[in-house]
């Protein structure tokens, strides 16, 4: 049965007020995916000049196929794909940090692995349309690079961890310095006996110094605390710190604030209600603790990335479980105040194992989260990246929910997507899907299902608009999906 000219012009109509709608809307909100049929997964994002934005993590979906590529995403404010590069040799690569530079480029910091136990740290400058204009690879032995900031010199300092290959269980925090132009100035490592450290935040401090924060585990003992290292401008250390508790604790993120300590982000399994939680430390300019806070509950929570908030909060990402299944998490999202008390909490994701790995606030007052999904897109996991209001609430995948809940989710799409349907009164139904010209391109029956969620395979059609039909004995809905 075709789709009549009269319900077609309608649904237009309908689509045309819906986007007038949110035109209007002061913030704009969204969620989407990005990626292939393999794994794909996102770990930084930032806002760029243009009010887009720009995200960094890796690909196995494109570029070479034999092994992971860095994986380069430019979006407009809407979230929509302006352009993606793909950065790789012959070895795993993998995108860890992203920041736009200021002559409007990107800095990209990777590791490159080569198994089964050798690897560097690699820098990649591009220009303002993600094409390479220089590379850097630091040191032949297997390093690990996480954070790369620019500073004030328009240099770049960068930390990570390095291994000999004569003793590779044992790290040292390895900080390196170079020029605008990617050559290094100065290396730093800094360790301790019998102990794997390693760094995982860098920042340069209001005195052009830098702080350092990681992990180091001590394998006699069998433990893991959060290590701090303040060093001055050419790494020199001033002072190192530990903090944590009997059991394994971890940091991801370090920011200053305006008191000039710092706050500490991470996990716990010593402190907290049980499981894993988020960790927060607030310490002041030498290092010494003021407070610590934790956020969850009796499974795991893990906080990723910490920002400062124009209110002088901290907004926070990373994951929260409500089960004991290490394959199910949900992306984490905490607001608090400066003293660290929680004005809200959001969680996003679906049925299986969602994360955030970066978190900023936007020029509206917002917020833009990056990370991963396995419950939505189009493979095994997919960049998932989330732009919300001032509140944490978003609109989600532009799907239309009615009573009956019929979603439809990533939309647009690149012709791979979800319908879910709550078939309330456990009736038949089917779903068929139509293109603009009426021809229907897919058609399935569901028998007395009260729930029903069917993942729609259209990578073979045009671009353009698509309308599906869900009917059941008493109703016909009618929704719009876009291939783009």
């Amino acid at each position: 049965m075709l789709i009549d000219m009269k319900m077609k012009t309608k649904i237009l109509l309908l689509m045309l007020f819906m986007s007038s709608i949110q035109i209007s809307d002061a913030q704009i909100t969204f969620e989407r995916t990005y990626g292939g049929i393999d794994i794909d997964q996102g770990s930084s994002v930032q806002q760029t000049n243009d009010n887009g934005y720009i995200i960094i993590g890796h690909t196995k979906s494109f570029g070479d196929s034999t092994s992971s590529n860095v994986y380069l995403i430019k979006t407009d404010e809407n979230g929509d794909t302006l352009w993606t590069r793909t950065y790789g040799r012959t070895n795993d690569d993998y995108g860890q940090s992203v920041l736009q530079t200021n002559d409007s480029g990107y800095i990209i910091l990777a590791i490159t692995k080569k198994l089964p136990d050798t690897g560097s740290i690699y820098i990649i400058k591009t220009d303002m349309n993600g094409d390479t204009l220089w590379t850097k690879t630091l040191n032949s032995r297997y390093n690990s690079g996480v954070s790369i900031r620019q500073t004030s010199d328009n240099g770049y300092i960068i930390t990570g961890s390095i291994k000999d290959y004569a003793d590779f269980t044992n790290g040292d925090f390895y900080l390196v310095k170079t020029n605008e132009i990617g050559d290094t100035l100065w290396t730093k490592t800094y360790y301790k006996e019998y102990t794997d450290d390693f760094g995982l935040s860098v920042l340069q401090t209001n005195g052009n110094g830098f702080i350092i924060v990681g992990g180091t585990i001590n394998y006699n003992e069998g433990t893991e605390d959060i290590a701090l290292i303040k060093t001055d401008m050419n790494g020199d250390t001033l002072w190192t710190k530990t903090y944590g508790g009997t059991n394994t604790d971890y940091a991801r993120s370090i920011i200053e604030t305006n008191d000039n300590g710092y706050i500490i982000c991470g996990s716990t399994y010593s402190f907290g209600n049980g499981g894993s939680d988020v960790y927060l430390i607030k310490i002041d300019s030498n290092g010494n603790q003021q407070w610590y806070k934790t956020f969850g509950g009796i499974y795991n929570e893990a906080g990723h990335c910490i920002y400062k908030t124009i209110d002088n909060g901290y907004i926070i990402t990373g994951y929260s479980s409500n089960n004991t299944l290490t394959s199910s998490a949900d992306l984490y999202l905490i607001k608090i105040d400066e003293a660290g008390d929680t004005l809200w909490t959001r969680t996003y994701g679906g049925t299986q194992y969602d994360r955030g790995n970066s978190v900023q606030q936007t020029n509206d007052n917002g917020y833009i989260v990056c990370g991963t999904t396995v419950s939505f897109g189009n493979g095994n996991g997919d960049v998932y990246l989330i732009k919300t209001d001032e509140n944490g609430e978003s609109t989600g995948f532009n799907e239309m929910t009615d009573s009956d809940n019929l979603q439809i989710y990533p939309n647009p799409n690149h012709g791979t997507f979800h319908i879910k349907v709550q078939n309330l009164n456990n009736e038949d139904l089917s779903i068929e899907i139509f293109n603009i010209n009426g021809q229907a391109v897919y058609k399935n029956q569901f028998n007395k299902t009260v729930r029903t969620t069917e993942k729609i395979d259209l990578s073979y059609c045009s671009k353009g608009l698509y309308f599906v039909k869900v009917l059941n004995e008493n109703n016909i809905k009618v929704k719009i999906i876009i291939i783009n």
